[in-house]
């Protein structure tokens, strides 16, 4: 695993690995909860994400690298 950003948000850790492009999700006490993302290019998979905005619990945002809005 590569920690390439964490945030907070209501008592629960997201982490940015940027090794296996997804954001994990931790309590916390510190106890896994769940992986948001997978490597790929369709539809829930990532590849090369650099940051990510938490907006409320259920709507996150990656900005992602070589990709243009």
């Amino acid at each position: 695993a590569v920690i390439s950003k964490v945030k907070i948000y209501n008592d629960t850790i997201y982490v940015l690995d940027g090794k296996s492009n997804v954001i994990k999700s931790f309590a916390k006490d510190g106890s896994f909860i769940g992986q948001i993302g997978r490597v790929g290019q369709g539809p829930g998979e990532y590849n090369s994400p650099m940051d990510f905005l938490l907006m409320t619990e259920e709507l996150l945002c990656l900005i992602m690298r070589n990709v243009s809005c």
